[in-house]
């Protein structure tokens, strides 16, 4: 069968890069000990499918893949989106009713996982009677009490010809669970043209290279790790995944490989920063640095931007549900404050009031985006994706404003801004204000219940080690940027904040635990 086709699809990408004589034994992938060549991906992609077809998947299916960052994710990605399937990529720290709850909300008809989760999912399935055991792939090992197939034995049984293949541009290929920052988690369809676009525009924009080296130091299942690892093996580059991310490591492994690019929370850079022996490191090779999940506060970039001073940064707005927003380029990173950049490649934005008005330059409201790569939906749930929408236009629900030349400013997501005395007060404003300091590691504001003010500002502070937090000093530092409805009226220090495994800070959790804590 061709692997050529017009369309935009992903499943027949390896065949294609192992078809070129001076790609072919070219490393795709890196992880650990595993060293796979785009030949040896074409090969276990082909067998990996016929596989799974021959278990019964097939077009318009669902496979959970409950993984950390392994190299075989790859092949399962394109393997499963060959077949005219959808990949399920579930995070490795859900406990089992989580796991449970994705497998079955999804209508996943199989489940390919790691040995070291199996004691999760084996808890899980229990509640799974839809999921037969010999539709359960174990990658490192199946006990075969269990009926569960091993993932090798499986490559081994199986061919590795081309016929499996299915291109159409609008199967749904990923089906990707939001962050569950405000909630619990949605499911997003992304067809597989959304995602070919979209990689295509990270080529435009940032210019990630055949000749470049990613790394993958985030999950994998998380759309960070996931859109910029496929989209560098799209264009015929190497990714390197670290299985857990560790801040040294990651260190270690941009000298040992010669990273070039890397994708990367705000936190995992503040971690890579505060690594006692950073400067041992030669970081030299990097041309690249994105950010993206949450805010960069200006502390840590500047810190970055010094550390890596080779390389640009990019930042940038966007959302599962409907991809890139804007991005921050090298140029604008201290020229434009706070910013995340202009439209992204082809989108155009909007700031809408509550009715749907655009609001002045400079005015807070709702950001709206129109342009390619539209093309999601909310699994199952008609109502969430009505709601997204104001004809073509698609909002994430973010609150933002844009300034004289079209640069955008998420000012805050709309569930965490808080209402004192009437007044709208934006977190991040005042995150920016204390991060400031240099002892503060990381810092999180919220609004509490007041009976009087309806809310009111708290700040909590991770100090860097060995430092006390002194309320006096934080309060003089905002006091000189912010006037006094903004600044927190307590700073509590805390060991750490509560975090998803792509390291967005999960405000709704710390809500919580303060409210299960009395303080």
């Amino acid at each position: 069968m061709t692997i050529y086709n017009e369309a935009l699809t992903v499943g027949h990408l390896p065949h294609q890069h192992a078809a070129l004589h001076s790609r072919r034994d070219k490393v795709a992938v890196v992880e650990g000990e595993e060293r796979f060549t785009w030949a040896e991906v074409s090969e276990r992609t082909a067998r990996l499918a016929n596989a799974l077809s021959a278990l019964g998947i097939g077009r318009g299916d669902k496979v959970s893949v409950f993984l950390p960052n392994r190299a075989q994710y790859v092949e399962i990605v394109y393997a499963i989106a060959g077949l005219g399937a959808a990949v399920v990529p579930i995070s490795y720290r859900f406990v089992p009713s989580e796991v449970e709850y994705a497998v079955r909300f999804s209508d996943s008809k199989a489940v390919i996982l790691d040995a070291t989760l199996l004691d999760t999912f084996v808890a899980a399935h229990e509640s799974l009677d839809h999921i037969a055991s010999d539709r359960v792939v174990v990658l490192g090992g199946a006990d075969p009490s269990t009926g569960y197939r091993d993932y090798d034995e499986l490559l081994a049984s199986a061919e590795a010809s081309l016929d499996y293949l299915v291109l159409d541009e609008w199967d749904i290929y990923h089906l990707a669970f939001t962050g569950g920052t405000t909630g619990y988690p949605k499911a997003c369809e992304v067809p597989q043209r959304m995602a070919r676009q979209n990689w295509y525009d990270i080529t435009v924009e940032v210019g990630v290279r055949e000749d470049d080296t990613t790394l993958i130091a985030g999950p994998f299942y998380h759309g960070l790790g996931f859109m910029w690892g496929l989209q560098q093996l799209m264009v015929g580059g190497t990714v390197v995944m670290q299985r857990n991310f560790d801040a040294r490591g990651a260190l270690a492994l941009i000298e040992q490989e010669r990273v070039t690019f890397t994708p990367m929370a705000p936190t995992m850079y503040t971690m890579l920063l505060e690594v006692e022996e950073k400067d041992t490191f030669d970081v030299s090779s990097m041309r690249g640095l994105v950010s993206a999940a949450a805010p960069l506060l200006t502390s840590t970039k500047e810190r970055l931007l010094d550390y890596f001073s080779g390389a640009g940064l990019f930042e940038y707005y966007g959302a599962t549900e409907a991809g890139f927003y804007s991005v921050l380029k090298p140029a604008d990173q201290l020229r434009k404050v706070r910013s995340v950049g202009q439209a992204w490649f082809g989108c155009e934005l909007r700031i809408l009031d509550a009715e749907g008005n655009d609001v002045p330059v400079g005015e807070v409201g709702q950001i709206y985006k129109r342009g390619p790569g539209l093309g999601v939906r909310y699994y199952k749930n008609p109502e969430a994706t009505a709601e997204a929408f104001r004809g073509e236009w698609l909002t994430s629900g973010d609150l933002g404003r844009l300034d004289e030349e079209g640069y955008l400013y998420v000012v805050d997501r709309a569930k965490d801004m808080i209402i004192s005395g009437g007044v709208n007060i934006f977190p991040t404003e005042i995150e920016e204000v204390v991060a400031a300091h240099p002892d503060v590691v990381e810092v999180a504001v919220i609004g509490l219940p007041d009976e009087t003010w309806g809310e009111t500002v708290h700040a909590y502070v991770v100090m860097r080690a060995g430092a006390e937090l002194d309320e006096g000093v934080l309060n003089a530092l905002c006091a000189e940027r912010l006037a006094k409805y903004k600044r927190p009226r307590h700073y509590h220090a805390v060991a750490e904040l509560p975090k998803n495994a792509s390291g967005k800070l999960l405000k709704r959790v710390l809500r919580d635990q303060v409210a299960a804590s009395g303080h």
